[in-house]
């Protein structure tokens, strides 16, 4: 009963996942997939049920699987970790770090169905010695710097380690066994993976509230433009059209009041007429 709760709760974080990957094609859905997927099977591979159900007639394959599983869920947990807590930005030297552990999990991966199991079991430990360390220092940096998706990946993986340590006190006998002993890396890694599901849930909807934030500033600032544009044009057609008006009317003055020569008169209509010309020029460019 326990096994099948667990792995039925692996298959619909699995399958919600890749649905909001496909929604909204963020890489970090995918690898979060990948994590959960290959991580099920390790603890299928490590717990005889891959090899009951799954590869029955391939025992050289479940030798080799636990290995290969263990190096891929790595390879997926640190290229997951490394977008989910935005590494290249936020903890650059230990990018480094994380990118060497990802690079070598790639690696391991495929050469350990070719390699003796003593061999590949060394190689997975050793690597794995590096990512733990790595998972836990970037989660507590970033939690205290106030990263946001920091507090579910810390308390995920914390929770995860916790089971860790109670299946293995439990297998060398320090821990006596029980249902809650005995299944503490199941418990733990399902509380981790929702604790993880959550997170990425929270951060798409933070990423939402950011741009409806910058949309709404982006409008106030429109507003704002939209404003100083009305003031620009009310004072650029008081200071152009009063000038051309004054222009206008005492050109119009000096022909009503007489005794002008013909050239002048023929002048002064000229001025006229071309400022009424430049006055409608200027009402139709305002307008515009």
């Amino acid at each position: 009963a326990m096994a099948g709760l667990y792995y039925g709760l692996m298959l619909a974080m699995i399958l919600y996942n890749s649905f909001l990957f496909l929604s909204l094609r963020e890489r970090t859905y995918f690898y979060y997939v990948l994590y959960i997927f290959f991580f099920s099977f390790l603890m299928l591979a490590h717990q005889g049920l891959g090899f009951q159900f799954f590869w029955p007639d391939s025992p050289d394959w479940q030798q080799k699987a636990i290995p290969f599983f263990t190096s891929s869920t790595g390879l997926f947990l640190g290229l997951f970790m490394r977008n989910f807590l935005e590494h290249p930005r936020y903890l650059p030297r230990l990018d480094i770090g994380l990118r060497a552990s990802i690079w070598l999990q790639g690696i391991v991966a495929p050469i350990s169905l070719f390699l003796p199991v003593a061999i590949s079991a060394h190689l997975v430990i050793g690597i794995g010695l590096l990512i733990v360390p790595l998972a836990l220092v970037s989660g507590f940096f970033l939690l205290r710097q106030g990263h946001r998706a920091a507090r579910f990946f810390y308390l995920a993986f914390s929770v995860l380690m916790v089971g860790v340590v109670l299946f293995n006190l439990t297998a060398i006998g320090l821990l006596p066994a029980n249902p809650w002993t005995g299944s503490g890396l199941q418990i733990g890694s399902a509380i981790e993976v929702v604790l993880l599901s959550l997170g990425l849930g929270d951060r798409i909807n933070t990423a939402q509230k950011q741009v409806i934030a910058a949309q709404n500033q982006a409008v106030d600032e429109l507003r704002r433009v939209d404003r100083l544009k009305d003031e620009f044009l009310a004072n650029t057609s008081h200071e152009l059209r009063t000038p051309l008006h004054g222009i206008i009317g005492i050109t119009e003055a000096l022909l009503a009041r007489g005794g002008l020569t013909e050239q002048a008169r023929l002048d002064l209509d000229l001025v006229a007429a071309s400022g009424r010309r430049l006055a409608s020029l200027v009402g139709d460019i305002l307008d515009f």
